[in-house]
């Protein structure tokens, strides 16, 4: 316990695990933790029954016992490997004479390809007349803000950059500012400097290159195309400031208070953001989430069991919609193109995360770092089903796609 109780989360989990063990079942005989039949509680006479009974207990425990799924081992085991390299690369010095050559060479190349592949600052103030302020256009004031936040990253990236590029060839004295800097390149890590402007993220610093390539590349399509029909919401800086343009537009529209605005989700059947044609009357269309923990029936529109060693499943697009809220209602609401089955117990609430880290800070305007909203999937399984298996939604990975199922 210990204070850890924070939020409605940790409280959700605490209820799902303790509903296992505080139960009416409980005074009955063999009554099982799981669906391992190795569990159960016996009714004995003798302390050496009850000896020989926990003897015979497995000496590893399965994921089942816990109510996770089977892939927990393989998220174990990497996480345990990763925890494993990043302490052997920690110890490793931080150079030598003898391979201080190689790796200034290797250094140059990495910077070189840093500045092939992030372009220049957005220039904000052209952008301002073609995208202009407007009462009943929120997304243009969602955009310029975008664009301020990456422009900031963008250039502490290419300052510091240059300042790297000094120090190797001697024009300049090193820091322990350029020394971190340095050093996380060869490690394939994000420098410091970089992520305390960045948004958060867990990727190597070659999948960060890529995955910040993808969200320049977005809003540079925004500018030259104009606003799109479907909204990668992965590549948002301030994710919430975008959810907030939307009920902002739809508060405008219909002439009512923002705060009397929530969002009801439809999850659609299509996968592919360029099969949508045009862009909903109201709210919008955003893809790019992931879920962890279980998969997804794209038949029957409803949670399912994860497939066999794939970690995430592709969600399809999902559609935001603003709805005015009737009194207290203060629930969010599910809709699914596909029809949902005639014994659908739930409404699974699913938080959605920036990372699979799955926690954050409060920041300056109140929101937290990394959780974004709750979306709720329809599922077969009751909620302490999810709960253990911590299903979520991601809106990015660590790695690359390949323990992702579409």
């Amino acid at each position: 316990y210990g204070g850890k109780v924070t939020d409605h989360w940790d409280r959700r989990c605490i209820l799902a695990l303790l509903k296992d063990f505080y139960n009416d079942n409980i005074l009955y005989d063999k009554v099982k933790f799981s669906s391992l039949p190795e569990y159960f509680i016996p009714h004995l006479e003798e302390l050496k029954e009850y000896d020989a009974y926990v003897n015979q207990l497995p000496e590893q425990e399965h994921p089942k016992l816990l109510g996770f799924h089977e892939n927990a081992d393989i998220t174990l085991d990497r996480a345990l490997t990763s925890d494993l390299l990043s302490s052997v690369l920690s110890l490793q010095p931080r150079s030598s004479s003898e391979g201080e050559e190689d790796a200034n060479q290797l250094l140059k190349s990495i910077i070189q390809r840093v500045k092939d592949y992030i372009p220049g600052i957005f220039k904000i103030k052209e952008l301002e007349h073609n995208f202009p302020i407007l009462y009943e256009e929120s997304m243009n004031t969602v955009l310029l803000q975008e664009l301020l936040r990456y422009n900031r990253l963008i250039e502490t990236i290419h300052n510091s950059i240059k300042t790297l590029e000094k120090t190797i060839a001697g024009l300049e004295l090193s820091t322990p500012e350029i020394e971190s800097l340095q050093d996380s390149m060869l490690k394939n890590q994000v420098p410091l400097l970089w992520k305390e402007n960045s948004y958060p993220s867990l990727k190597p610093l070659s999948s960060w290159l890529n995955d910040l390539r993808q969200r320049l590349d977005m809003f540079s399509n925004w500018i030259d195309n104009g606003q799109p029909k479907v909204f990668w919401v992965s590549g948002f800086y301030f994710t919430q400031s975008f959810l907030t343009g939307v009920k902002q537009n739809y508060a405008r529209k219909e002439v009512c208070p923002i705060d009397k605005i929530n969002f009801k989700f439809q999850v659609l059947a299509i996968v592919d953001p360029e099969a949508i044609q045009e862009a909903p009357a109201d709210g919008c269309y955003v893809h790019g989430l992931f879920l962890e923990g279980c998969g997804w029936d794209s038949e029957n529109g409803h949670l399912a069991e994860a497939y066999p060693k794939m970690l995430y499943y592709k969600m399809p697009i999902i559609w935001i919609i603003p709805i005015k809220l009737i009194g207290e209602q203060r629930k969010t609401t599910i809709d699914s193109e596909v029809a949902a089955p005639e014994n659908l117990i739930i409404n699974y609430e699913t938080p959605v995360y920036k990372t699979s880290l799955r926690q954050g800070t409060l920041s300056t305007t109140g929101h937290s770092t990394n959780y974004i909203l709750t979306i709720t999937l329809p599922s077969k399984e009751p909620e302490a089903h999810w709960v253990k298996r911590s299903v979520a939604l991601l809106t990015q990975l660590n790695e690359q796609l390949k323990d992702v199922k579409e």
